[in-house]
């Protein structure tokens, strides 16, 4: 199958911001806008809301799960280091 046939077919796209990625790596940055979606998701439904910010719930191995080509340790890693640092173009 050619890679144009298998994107069609079994399309799931993956989306991050150049300026993340730049500053920190493509897969922090995917990862970093898929808890920035959660979040906005979360503050425009009005849910999750804790201890003054908006939450986004799923663990290592759902994230993992949904990004097949990183490792639950990445994740962990990456999540770990966003919850003790500011970000670029993070809430």
């Amino acid at each position: 199958m050619s890679v144009k046939a298998m994107a069609v077919d079994t399309f799931e796209a993956h989306a991050f911001s150049v300026d993340v990625a730049t500053k920190c790596g493509v897969n922090a940055a995917i990862v970093f806008n898929h808890i920035h979606f959660w979040v906005k998701a979360n503050q425009s439904k009005k849910k999750n809301f804790h201890d003054g910010k908006f939450w986004m719930y799923q663990s290592i191995t759902e994230m993992s799960e949904h990004f097949p080509y990183l490792t639950s340790k990445f994740v962990k890693a990456i999540t770990t280091k966003q919850n003790t640092t500011e970000q670029p173009g993070m809430p």
